[in-house]
């Protein structure tokens, strides 16, 4: 992530806290708009995980300037790999 990044000494949690920096760290890109993200043969796709589900939060978005009242960014509250509002 940190190569992908162009950042080999940045903190772990700066690698991606924030939705910009997470697509750069995972080398996601505009090619990747539309891919089927419930196929696991793709190169890119969701799944579950054995984490134990974790509060999620909702706040406004920040660092935009339309529905900035909407609350449309959903978060883990406390996470080192969110951005701060």
């Amino acid at each position: 992530m940190a190569k992908a990044r162009g950042l080999p000494q940045a903190p772990t949690h700066r690698l991606t806290n924030g939705p910009g920096k997470l697509t750069e760290a995972l080398s996601i890109t505009r090619a990747d708009n539309g891919v089927n993200l419930t196929d696991a043969t793709g190169a890119l796709y969701l799944t579950e995980d054995s984490y134990p589900q974790p509060r999620i939060a909702t706040t406004p978005r920040i660092g935009i300037t339309k529905a900035t009242t909407l609350k449309l960014r959903y978060l883990i509250p406390n996470n080192p790999f969110v951005s701060k509002s």
